[in-house]
């Protein structure tokens, strides 16, 4: 029986599922045809699914009266909706009908500048060839750029081992620098520390309670070691000033970080000196 004859029978309601099938039989070899000239972009079986659930449109809307062979009129919706599953489905970036009708005519247009100019359109040939204005020109470009836009589960072509492209981007953590950072603040941690036990008691308590861990606030220091704030900012300053002429504040140059550096030039007032009896080195390196 004919594909024509068994379209007949289907839309009249007779045996529907055994001339559905029978069809399908029929017209399989001629779906998986059509199916791998998209095989590079989605796969086989699945677009030749996608071409066996096309043959109810076509069912549908076939008419024998038309004088055309079911093949041909078959082929239109076989091929409309295997390029709308791999539209839809196999692209990283999903990308509208009438975007892609347009992406299509600008590389024609660009392949045409390309042989006959020896160079590429500029945008406003690109605008006067496809009757754009400015913002459609780059909502254009934009979307052609999309669509380049691979998936970073595909395969690397040259790769034996199936590495995938995500396989070969670089992780964002810095492990050696981390690592480094680590032991460089432990070792800060050491030589400060050691300045620190070397101070007089009361001076020593209040530098760790400032900065230490919990780093609390001068009234809260003074409420800890009942003193007044006062008392804490004078025993602050001796501090600092017999911190900075430790035998091993030399040593600690090594540890400043270049921001530190590149602040420090922001010099302190004498009053802002005479008030603190901090540079403005030591007042950023405490502040980092």
């Amino acid at each position: 029986m004919s594909n024509e004859e068994l379209v007949v029978r289907i839309k009249a309601g007779v045996d529907t599922a055994d001339n559905m099938l029978q069809l399908w039989e029929q017209t399989k070899n001629f779906i998986r045809c059509m199916a791998r000239r998209y095989r590079g972009y989605a796969e086989l079986e699945d677009l030749e699914q996608e071409g066996y659930i096309a043959l109810y449109d076509a069912v549908d809307g076939y008419s024998k009266e038309a004088g055309c062979k079911f093949f041909s009129y078959a082929s239109f919706w076989i091929n409309q909706r295997m390029k709308r599953y791999i539209e839809s489905c196999c692209r990283t970036v999903r990308i509208p009908d009438h975007e892609q009708q347009k992406m299509h005519q600008y590389r024609k247009i660009e392949n045409a500048f390309q042989i006959y100019r020896g160079r590429k359109p500029t945008r406003w040939e690109i605008c006067y060839n496809l009757d754009l204005d400015e913002k459609q020109a780059s909502d254009l470009e934009s979307a052609i750029n999309m669509s380049r836009i691979g998936s970073l589960d595909s395969i690397l072509q040259e790769s034996d081992n199936g590495d995938t492209i995500g396989d070969m981007i670089p992780s964002s953590v810095d492990v050696e620098g981390d690592v480094i950072d680590r032991v460089d603040q432990e070792e800060l941690c050491i030589i400060l520390g050691d300045m620190v036990a070397s101070l007089p008691d009361d001076q020593k308590t209040v530098m760790r309670c400032l900065y230490g861990r919990e780093q609390y606030t001068r009234a809260a220091t003074g409420r800890q070691l009942c003193m007044c704030t006062q008392e804490i900012r004078r025993a602050e300053r001796k501090a600092l000033y017999s911190l900075r002429r430790h035998d091993r504040v030399d040593s600690l140059r090594a540890f400043l970080p270049e921001a530190a550096e590149a602040q420090a030039y922001r010099h302190n007032s004498s009053k802002e000196f005479n008030t603190t009896w901090t540079s403005s080195t030591e007042r950023i390196a405490m502040r980092l």
